[in-house]
């Protein structure tokens, strides 16, 4: 089962009933509020119910949204993550993540884009204390960032995180 959610109630989706798509269901909910939340981990219980896995998938996500999915995956028990970010986040306040990268990137003479994408890696990765390792019962948490050189858009970063559940 496929769940896609995103504020925009104009979007334009006559494709979802097509018979193909069955298994596809469109929440109209703001990513960043308990709605959301909850329906990620509705879908994790239901998935590990039917001896199945729960992804979080993101692509050319903008801004926070990017931040949003790797903190509703590590929340909500998501057993992976595959996000490709898109826009810098916007400079609106300065104790929210990701505000200054614009900033520490031109003082760093690096690309902002791989500094963001960095950024959400180290995020993602960071303090996995709570998954521990499979040795001591918890799950192990696995992260990668890569380039994907077949993608002709600049935002071509694509960041993965898998839990290995013990047994």
């Amino acid at each position: 089962v496929i769940h896609m959610c995103d504020l925009d109630g104009r979007m334009k989706i006559p494709h979802l009933s097509h018979p193909s798509m069955r298994n596809v269901s469109f929440h109209l909910e703001d990513v960043f509020h308990d709605d959301a939340a909850r329906t990620v981990r509705n879908a994790v219980v239901n998935a590990h119910l039917d001896g199945g896995y729960c992804l979080v998938v993101g692509v050319h996500l903008c801004g926070d949204l990017s931040r949003r999915a790797v903190q509703l995956w590590r929340e909500c028990g998501a057993d992976a993550l595959v996000l490709c970010p898109c826009c810098l986040p916007r400079r609106r306040r300065a104790d929210a993540f990701g505000f200054h990268v614009v900033d520490l990137a031109r003082k760093m003479r690096v690309d902002g884009y791989g500094l963001w994408c960095t950024m959400l890696y180290g995020l993602l990765a960071a303090d996995n204390s709570d998954h521990l390792d499979a040795e001591n019962g918890a799950d192990a948490v696995m992260c990668n960032m890569c380039v994907d050189e077949d993608v002709t858009s600049p935002q071509r970063s694509f960041l993965t995180a898998v839990r290995r559940r013990p047994g």
